[in-house]
C-alpha cells in the first residue's frame, strides 16, 4: 500500500518534533539549572601525554584548546591543603566515572586532568570541605614539563564555587590508599 501524502507529511512533522525535543534536551544537559556556563567533565580535558616532552597549548587537542580562556564549570572535591579556613587557592580533584588513581602514584600515572588549580575571585575565600563542589571559572593552562612532579596543567581563574550533592555514578579521580 503506497504512503499517502497526508500520512507522509504527518510523520515528517512528528519526526521533526522528536528531533527538536532531542536537540533541546542536549542543550538542557549542557546548561542545566538555567546556567549558561557549560558543565565540563574531566574526561573532556583528557590528554595523551605519552611521548610528549612538555605540555603546552599547542599539544592540546582542538576540543580542549577551544575551552582555554572560556568560562566553564567542573565538579570535584577539594584537595586538602595546609589551612582549613581563609583559602583563596586550592586544588580541585575532579570527578570521574573511571577508576580512582592513588595520589601517591608516580606522576606519569596520574592523569593531568585529575587535579585542577583553582584561584578564587578577589575577595572570595573558602573553608576546607570534603563535600563535592561545582567550580565556575576561566580555564587556563600552565605549560609544564611532563617529568615535573607538579602535574597541575589546568587552572580555573577568577573562580566561584558552590557545594553540590554527590553524583552516585561519579567518584574522585584521585584518592588515598586506592
Amino acid at each position: 500500500m503506497p504512503f499517502s501524502s497526508h500520512w507522509l507529511r504527518r510523520n515528517i512533522l512528528a519526526l521533526a518534533g522528536i528531533m527538536c525535543g532531542f536537540l533541546c534536551a542536549i542543550g538542557v544537559a549542557e546548561h542545566e539549572n538555567g546556567n549558561p556556563v557549560p558543565l565540563v567533565e574531566m574526561e573532556e580535558l583528557a590528554i595523551d601525554v605519552k611521548g610528549l616532552e612538555a605540555l603546552s597549548e599547542n599539544s592540546l587537542p582542538p576540543s580542549v584548546r577551544r575551552l582555554i580562556g572560556k568560562t566553564i564549570r567542573i565538579r570535584g572535591v577539594m584537595y586538602p591543603g595546609m589551612h582549613a579556613t581563609g583559602i583563596r587557592r586550592f586544588g580541585l580533584i575532579t570527578e570521574t566515572t573511571g577508576k580512582t588513581v592513588s595520589i601517591h602514584a608516580s606522576p606519569e600515572l596520574i592523569p593531568v586532568n585529575s587535579l585542577i588549580g583553582v584561584n578564587l575571585r578577589p575577595g572570595s575565600i573558602a573553608r576546607f570541605s570534603t563535600q563535592p563542589f561545582e567550580v565556575e571559572g576561566r580555564l587556563s593552562i600552565q605549560p609544564l614539563e611532563t617529568g615535573e612532579p607538579s602535574r597541575v596543567l589546568y587552572f580555573l581563574d577568577d573562580a566561584k564555587f558552590t557545594e553540590v550533592p554527590p553524583r552516585p555514578e561519579r567518584r574522585p579521580a584521585l584518592g588515598w590508599g586506592c
